[in-house]
C-alpha cells in the first residue's frame, strides 16, 4: 500500500510492474540505472523535473523525490530507460524555497536502503504507477542477477560493481518489489 500526502491509499495501474536496479559509487556520486516498466502508459507526469524518482520514506509513507531519473521509453508494454548520473543531484521539487534534491548524497541510501522507494508517475496515476523498496543485492562474487557476478562482471555496465565495493552497493527493486499500487 501506498500513501498520498492526504494520507490516503492510491490505486496505481492495473497490472503494471517494473524493475528498478541501480548501482551506486557513493565516493564519486556516481548512481547507474537500468529501469524497465510493464503495463505502465505514459503520458508521465510529475512537478519534478522528471517523473521517475527515487523517493526518500519507508514503506507505506509519501517522501520527497531526491533523485530523478529519465523516464523509461519504448513502444508497447515494456519501456525502458539506463545510464548514469553523477552528483550534485536536483529533483527539481521545492521544500521551503530549496530543492529537495539539494544536498542529497548517495552514501544515504547505502546507509538506509530501506527508507528510500522508486517510482513513476504517470497522468492517470500522478501518485504513483509502480512503486518499490529499494533492497540491497550482494555483490562479493554471488550473482547479482544482472549477467554477471562481481568476479565476473557482464559485458554490460556492471563494471562498476568492481570500482571499490567497500564504497558501492548495489540496490535494486525486482517485479515482486515493483508493483502496481493497491488500495486495502
Amino acid at each position: 500500500m501506498v500513501i498520498n500526502p492526504d494520507g490516503d491509499p492510491v490505486p496505481g495501474a492495473a497490472g503494471g510492474s517494473g524493475e528498478f536496479h541501480y548501482r551506486i559509487n557513493s565516493d564519486q556520486e556516481i548512481i547507474c540505472y537500468d529501469l524497465t516498466t510493464r503495463g505502465v502508459e505514459p503520458p508521465y507526469e510529475s512537478p519534478a523535473k522528471t517523473a521517475t524518482h527515487i523517493h526518500e520514506a519507508v514503506a507505506g509513507s509519501a517522501g520527497p523525490p531526491r533523485l530523478a531519473f529519465p523516464n523509461p521509453e519504448g513502444d508497447g508494454e515494456v519501456r525502458r530507460s539506463s545510464g548514469c548520473l553523477q552528483g550534485p543531484f536536483t529533483a527539481g521539487i521545492l521544500a521551503d524555497g530549496v530543492d529537495t534534491g539539494d544536498g542529497f548524497n548517495l552514501a544515504q541510501i547505502e546507509a538506509n536502503p530501506a527508507g528510500f522507494f522508486g517510482d513513476t508517475h504517470t497522468a492517470e496515476f500522478p501518485a504513483g504507477a509502480v512503486r518499490g523498496q529499494l533492497v540491497p543485492m550482494p555483490v562479493g562474487g554471488v550473482d547479482s542477477g544482472l549477467g554477471g557476478t562481481a568476479d565476473r562482471p557482464a559485458d554490460r555496465g556492471t563494471d562498476m560493481l568492481l570500482a571499490g565495493v567497500g564504497g558501492l552497493l548495489l540496490v535494486g527493486g525486482a517485479g515482486a518489489v515493483m508493483r502496481r499500487r493497491v488500495t486495502t
